[in-house]
């Protein structure tokens, strides 16, 4: 990697050791990283001769333990061979005996995604949150993305969030919830999950129009909707035929297919709904001042991206312009399938929003009400938060700022605090009350567990019939229907048991015997 901000080359251990090189002298030296407070002890250096198009150009780097790529070439390589970077064309010329020699170089900005472990032994109250210091392999970095892992996550353990997170000297602080109502102990070094941290590229950006040519409506495109809603009408017919498949009574599979069909607005994604509900996210900031950031930096290819995100979304009526004197500013995610996940990084609002403490149900307390019973039906809110509004007066607290504008959310947005008491709240208030011998909710999942199958088919169409009238969305792709054994919070429950996941104590099992 070229590093013109690098005053020195650097290399690891790791990658020296791959090289024929001459001894290391021992060295005992400090390099101050670009963040002006994190520290590289470096462990040598040793002379280097880097070939490029048979040109050879020697060079003394240092070496250092470990750092976030194997090798760097700083501004010492660059004004030794007079090296120019063509940002154009994406190569690097240097200089040589037979003139300029012409280097192509990959321009990269693939994520970097690294480890979060716990630093100590840590003791979680039940019941409670508590902030959790760990470490990371980055120096520093202003915004990182943070994903838990599955163990953590599935097993439900300890309840962590996606959420953003601040970097300093190795060191970063995460806010874990213990469910349970026992104390948790936290080992030293578990790994909690990942972050994920895009660098930043600092390109002159031209300005792009992001303007589309409204469409009137003529009799042809009465025609064209007519036959694509008729399409959109068979694909979630089919949709449901999948979902039953494997009931193999006849008769009871087609009263089943009935129940579905009279709901199947449900099961049909292809347009974006809200819910219709008496409660309104609220933000509660007290007397704060508004709030404002700057955006993000962004390339020209990362702002077509989220103009085009932006556009998807107010289309929708996700979101809306907004002249809001608050604002925050937006990460991009990238996913491993290419796409891209739409962040905000909401953390100068959340520290200033009063919490919300209504309770999140217990593992323990699910699953004991879930023994004994035959048939089991798990419905999967389609992108959960944004089909639930948020309360007028605090929409202008949600905008977001890129390089192009400011909007507002008209939904409930990822990563913004008190996000999973509302949807709970929500969903007790809908489903709950005099339910819960047949229904229980976990954030966006929903499960009606019954002992006959004619007892599953009423209950199962009173729930579809609440959530119809909600205007509610279920994910097709993640539900289950009538089944006699399903996957919940990492158990496998039937009439008869209730255990672990095979592949979450896969690693246990498999422990070989001791012989000592």
């Amino acid at each position: 990697m070229i590093d013109t901000g690098a005053t020195h080359s650097f290399i690891t251990q790791g990658a020296l050791s791959t090289l024929y090189h001459s001894a290391i002298p021992p060295c005992d030296r400090i390099a101050q990283l670009g963040d002006g407070q994190t520290t590289l002890k470096i462990v040598g250096e040793v002379q280097l001769f880097l070939q490029f198009n048979k040109v050879f150009t020697p060079l003394n780097v240092l070496v250092v333990k470990t750092m976030n790529t194997d090798f760097i070439l700083g501004s010492d390589w660059c004004t030794k061979n007079a090296a120019r970077i063509d940002y154009e064309k994406n190569q690097v010329s240097i200089r040589s005996s037979c003139g300029r020699i012409f280097i192509p170089y990959h321009k990269s900005i693939d994520c970097l995604t690294l480890d979060v472990k716990s630093i100590n032994v840590i003791h979680i109250p039940p019941r409670e949150s508590y902030t959790v210091q760990a470490k990371v392999e980055l120096s520093s970095a202003d915004t990182v993305y943070f994903s838990p892992v599955d163990p953590i996550q599935s097993e439900k353990s300890i309840v962590m969030s996606p959420s953003l997170l601040h970097i300093n000297n190795y060191t970063t602080y995460l806010e874990v919830y213990n469910p349970h109502d026992y104390t948790y102990t936290l080992p030293m070094n578990t790994l909690l999950g990942r972050v994920t941290h895009t660098p930043y590229e600092m390109h002159s950006c031209l300005l792009f129009d992001t303007s589309r040519d409204t469409l009137s409506l003529s009799p042809q495109h009465h025609i064209f909707n007519t036959i694509e809603l008729e399409q959109k009408s068979s694909e979630t017919s089919n949709t449901i035929d999948k979902l039953i498949t494997h009931i193999k009574n006849v008769p009871e599979q087609q009263q089943l297919r009935l129940i579905l069909q009279q709901h199947m607005k449900i099961f049909d994604i292809s347009k974006i709904t809200q819910a219709n509900t008496h409660i309104q996210h609220t933000i509660n900031t007290g007397d704060s001042l508004p709030i404002s950031s700057r955006p993000y930096p962004r390339t020209i290819e990362q702002r077509r991206e989220l103009q085009d995100e932006i556009q998807k979304m107010t289309q929708t009526n996700q979101i809306r312009p907004s002249n809001s004197p608050w604002s925050s500013p937006v990460i991009i995610h990238k996913k491993k399938d290419g796409g891209i996940r739409f962040l905000v990084d909401y953390r100068k609002l959340n520290s200033v929003t009063k919490k919300d403490c209504f309770p999140q149900p217990t593992t323990e307390e699910l699953l004991n009400r879930l023994g004994g019973h035959r048939f089991y039906t798990k419905l999967d809110l389609k992108s959960g938060y944004f089909q639930l509004p948020i309360h007028e007066t605090d929409k202008e607290k949600t905008a977001f700022i890129t390089q192009d504008g400011l909007w507002e959310f008209n939904v409930l947005p990822q990563g913004i605090m008190n996000g999973p008491p509302t949807f709970q709240r929500t969903m007790h208030n809908l489903l709950g009350y005099g339910r819960w011998d047949y229904v229980m909710v976990y954030l966006d999942d929903i499960l009606i567990f019954s002992h006959t199958f004619n007892e599953h088919l009423h209950q199962l169409n009173e729930i579809l019939s609440i959530l119809a009238k909600a205007n509610f969305q279920v994910n097709p792709d993640k539900c289950s229907i009538a089944v006699q054994e399903i996957d919940f919070l990492s158990h496998t429950i039937n009439e008869q048991c209730i255990k672990p996941n095979g592949d979450k104590i896969k690693a246990i099992v498999d422990l070989p015997t001791p012989k000592t």
